[in-house]
Order: C-alpha cells, then structure tokens, then sequence
C-alpha cells in the first residue's frame, strides 16, 4: 500500500458541537479566537494507487465524547474515519461497500445528473458508544460504450458496523438517490433517516435494537403523516430529550416557507410545524435551516429570522 497521506484537520470546537452556521450575524455569536487548531491528523491512503487529490469529498463528522471517538463520512476513502479524540490520532478505515465519490467512478459521457445525491457515505452518527451508522446511495454500474451509461443495481441504506469488530449490516431504506443525514432518540432507541433527494423525499423510522424498519413518513404532499407536507429539501434532525420530539429542518415547504417540523417517535408521525419562517433569499436561507438545534440558542436564533 502507498504511504501517500491526506492530513485534516481537529478543532478544539468539536467537543462543543456548536454549528458554526448559527454562529455569523447573530448577538449570540462567539469570538473566533476562540476556536483553536489543536492538531493535524494524517490519513493514510486506502487505496493503492491512492485517490487522486487526496481527501477531496467527505460529508458527516460526528463526535462520541463518552469514547473519545470522531468519525468522518469519507466518500474518496469508500469508508467512515475513526479517530481518537484523546490523542489526535487517525484510529482506522470503517470499510462497508459503500458507493464513494460518484464522480470518481463513473466514464466519460455519463450526464453529471446521474451523480447528483448519488455518493456515500453521507450521515454518520455513533449510537450506544458501539456502532457507527452511516447513509449511503444506492449502488450501481457503469458501462463504457459508447454511449457511456449507468445503471442502479440496488436502493439507498443505511450502513450499521460495529466499532470494535468491523462487521456490518445493511438496511435498505428503498430510496432512487441516497440517503442523507440521520439523528437518534436514545431513549426510545430509535433513529431517523432522511431521504432528500425529490425523487425520493422521505424518513425512515430505525429500531437500534433490531435493526429493522419502524415506518416512514413521506413528504409528496399526500401522506397525512407527515401533514401532507411537500418538502422542498430535508436537513439535519435533531432529538429533543425535554418533549422526547425529533426536530427537523425543512428549508422550503411547497415553494414558501421553510419551518422546523417536531415528529413524534411514538407514532412516527408529524406533530407540528415549529418556527415557520418567511424564506430568506436562497443565499441566506441554507445556514438558517440546515440544523434543528435544540438549545436555546439556537431557538432564539432562529426566532430573530421570523
């Protein structure tokens, strides 16, 4: 194997989990030198030959404080990083047939459509300090021709791998296009899944216990579960352990406004929308909606923009 390295870099605000889209033109905001480099971590090269670029697409970092654990969704690796947050230190590759990079695959000639929401991994979370899951789009093949064509050859899923052992199980999730970001209500060991894509536009209700699917919701403008609500764009869930309530940031709803809709764990379904907002221009409404934080922070935040 090639000893040619890709090297990241760890700030001292992983710990903190404070997402840095909140953190511009708000009275909330922290000064910059409070965040501090406090190391560079080397990346050995996966593949031989190594991925040319280096690390040049990745999505999902996550931190397990309790475990002193970072993990990274690593497209150009094929792979889910560790590293160990005591000693700043790339821990190993977390392999899982993931897709990768689509457009470090796929021939010449192949419309650059086919790639859109087609990589993986994607989310990454770490669920009870002993399992990384992590998203992934659905896997394909590639003919050279001409013409040059790809095809699908599965759906999207979710990778579950075990931390210390390295095995792996796939749930498929039936999605066109990838799935995406991911949160977990530890509580009632449950995770949600997204969807984004509009060809799909959907959650997925996850037993941790079981592994097996819960139930969805789809946001089509149809499914009185989720309001019948037609998202425009699906981001980041978060659990709320005060209401027991996944929040969950829709940027656009229908063309208009974009809200935060509460979605119950008991009966996987909708409850509310929450801080509807009048779309900002599209520049602006991304860091606005592309997190539902559950801090005060952010709530007040988030209500300055209404």
């Amino acid at each position: 194997m090639s000893t040619r390295t890709t090297r990241i870099s760890l700030a001292a605000c992983l710990a903190g989990a404070v997402a840095p889209w909140l953190l511009g033109g708000t009275a909330f905001a922290a000064p910059d030198n409070d965040l501090t480099q406090v190391a560079v971590i080397a990346l050995p090269a996966s593949t031989t030959p190594p991925a040319p670029g280096g690390l040049n697409s990745f999505d999902i970092g996550f931190v397990d404080p309790a475990i002193h654990t970072y993990v990274l969704a690593d497209r150009t690796n094929k792979a889910v990083d560790v590293v160990d947050t005591k000693t700043n230190t790339f821990t190993k590759y977390l392999q899982a047939n993931f897709v990768g990079n689509c457009a470090d695959v796929v021939p010449s000639g192949v419309p650059a459509s086919f790639c859109t929401n087609a990589s993986g991994p994607n989310g990454v979370i770490i669920s009870d300090h002993k399992e990384v899951w992590a998203t992934d789009a659905p896997p394909f093949k590639c003919t050279a021709g001409p013409p040059a064509a790809c095809t699908l050859t599965g759906t999207s899923s979710v990778k579950v791998i075990d931390l210390k052992t390295e095995n792996f199980i796939t749930i498929d999730t039936g999605g066109n296009k990838r799935t995406d970001e991911l949160c977990e209500d530890p509580r009632h060991e449950v995770v949600l899944a997204a969807n984004n894509a509009p060809s799909d536009n959907f959650l997925t209700f996850i037993s941790t216990e079981t592994h097996k699917i819960l139930g969805k919701i789809t946001f089509d403008g149809k499914d009185p579960r989720g309001d019948k609500i037609l998202a425009n764009g699906i981001e980041q869930c978060q659990w709320n352990p005060r209401d027991e309530k996944f929040y969950l940031a829709v940027p656009d709803i229908g063309g208009s406004n974009g809200a935060v809709l509460v979605i119950s764990t008991s009966d996987r379904s909708m409850s509310r929308k929450s801080l509807r907002s009048r779309r900002p221009p599209a520049a602006q409404a991304r860091p606005v909606w592309r997190s539902a934080l559950i801090t005060r922070f952010s709530l007040a935040a988030a209500e300055r923009m209404r």
